[in-house]
């Protein structure tokens, strides 16, 4: 495929987003990740190394640049592998075995304290240093593989497309788990209980697709239901957490897909929107689980999606670099609460309109600054935050206020470290659950989110409770009356 149609297909989402967080337009931001290269060495002897550079090599090959690999230290047959999985996603970009004269990031997997930055992945969570030491406290789960390999990924794109400063955290050191949200990583038990998950996957894009990765390397069995009805395109390349070329030419159903790679498992694929599969699980034709997993791009795909009526629905979204999730147990917020159709007549530039004081031209000029004198004039209630885009060009402000978080559908396509975070979180809480460790501060917290370029040191984490007049408060009678059919009918 030629380079020019490549960027506009399979790399169009992490140019675009790139753009908006560097000081390059499109075009340049393109040619910067196209000439960027990433230097990967692993200590294959550390628990877990090999999982997560499998993970990171897939991740950074489905974006421009050149990837290199130091095999010292690793079995030759591993860089061969490593090779093939890169040439699965992008046979155009084939990982090269060997150093680079001078790479624009470089990362060991394992402990040595001579690399730049070192990453592990430790229980369900990651270690990450740059200065100090490293020592692992726990084999690593593969919710641990998955969200070090996201982690690492992010740094690598902070120094290839250079972002800004002020949009960025570059960590010395960062000890996360995303079942605790803290740097707690001894907390929550590895076995899963039981050893086994009963759970619906609604949307395999971007979301759902690095949640069944997750899954798949969790070493648990049980049942899921696989709920979309859409094909894997080769625009899906670059956003997704699976999928080669190949599946993108045979146009491989999302669900097919997504049920190959949780092999472990007992899948039901259903090859539809989730308002037909309502209706086959209440004619019995597909099974009711009381766990539902969400990664979904619209308000009312979410809304559908919260007509299954579970104990338990989890609903993983990402902005543009924010991850995040919305929690919704039976009986409490739900999705018609926490997500609504926006009533604003041009959402957000109108918020930010009000919030900034700044005017419609002023911020759709995108070479004009942020000054001080901006934000003495905005309201109180973001000049904290809007302090910290002075200097910067005012395109960016609205997600250096956080504009994006609140009620309006804040799903946009990202690169996969977003959505891999996201995936983490949400498969992170449903663990807290299974263990009981979701009860207080942050792990009672609905929504929670934080941008993936600063880190988990910002998480905004609040508790929100469902309104008076909440379809599922109002309706709640019958809302009971349809999941005790499911029950029987899954009995």
């Amino acid at each position: 495929m030629p380079i020019e149609r490549d960027r506009e297909l399979r790399h169009s989402r992490v140019t675009r987003l790139g753009a908006t967080v560097s000081d390059a337009n499109e075009t340049t931001l393109a040619d910067r990740l196209e000439s960027a290269s990433s230097q990967l060495s692993v200590d294959a002897s550390l628990a877990g190394t090999s999982a997560v550079a499998r993970v990171l090599v897939s991740t950074l090959r489905r974006q421009p640049g050149a990837i290199y690999f130091d095999p010292i230290g690793s079995d030759p047959e591993f860089a061969h592998e490593l090779a093939e999985i890169a040439a699965g996603i992008d046979p155009q970009r084939p990982l090269i075995v060997g150093r680079a004269d001078n790479p624009t990031a470089a990362l060991h997997i394992g402990l040595d304290e001579r690399a730049p930055l070192r990453v592990i992945a430790d229980g369900h969570g990651m270690r990450l240093a740059r200065q100090g030491e490293l020592m692992l406290s726990r084999p690593p789960s593969g919710l641990g593989v998955v969200f070090a390999s996201a982690i690492a990924a992010a740094e690598i794109f902070k120094q290839s497309a250079q972002v800004y400063p002020h949009r960025r955290i570059d960590h010395d050191r960062l000890d996360f788990c995303p079942i605790t949200l803290s740097d707690d990583l001894e907390r929550a038990p590895l076995e899963i209980p039981g050893g086994t998950f009963d759970v619906t996957l609604v949307g395999l894009g971007a979301v759902g697709s690095a949640t069944a990765l997750i899954l798949s390397l969790l070493h648990a069995t049980g049942r899921v239901v696989l709920i979309d009805d859409e094909v894997f395109a080769e625009e899906n390349l670059g956003t997704y957490s699976i999928g080669t070329a190949d599946d993108a030419a045979r146009r491989t159903t999302k669900v097919d897909l997504a049920a190959a790679t949780l092999r472990a498992f007992n899948t039901h694929p259903f090859h539809g929107r989730v308002e037909q599969a309502i209706r086959d699980i209440d004619e019995a034709r597909l099974p009711w689980t009381p766990v539902v997993l969400s990664g979904l791009d619209s308000v009312e795909a979410r809304h559908a999606t919260q007509l299954l009526w579970p104990d338990l629905l989890i609903d993983s979204s990402t902005g543009d670099t924010a991850a995040g999730i919305r929690v919704c147990p039976n009986g409490e917020a739900c999705l018609m609460c926490l997500v609504q159709e926006s009533a604003r007549e041009t959402s957000a530039m109108t918020e930010l309109i009000e919030l900034t004081g700044l005017s419609r031209e002023d911020l759709t000029v995108g070479s004009r600054l942020v000054t001080a004198e901006d934000v003495r004039r905005a309201k109180p209630e973001i000049r904290e935050r809007m302090g910290r885009a002075v200097g910067a060009p005012v395109c960016g402000l609205g997600r250096a206020i956080g504009l994006a978080e609140g009620g309006d559908d804040d799903y946009r396509p990202s690169i996969p470290f977003v959505s891999q975070q996201a995936a983490c979180l949400g498969v992170g809480r449903l663990i807290a659950r299974q263990h009981g460790l979701a009860g207080s501060g942050k792990l009672e917290a609905n929504p929670v989110q934080y941008d993936t370029l600063i880190g988990q040191s910002q998480i905004n984490a609040v508790e929100l409770v469902s309104r008076h007049d909440c379809y599922s408060v109002v309706r709640r009678a019958t809302i009971e009356q349809v999941r005790e059919h499911r029950l029987r009918l899954n009995s």
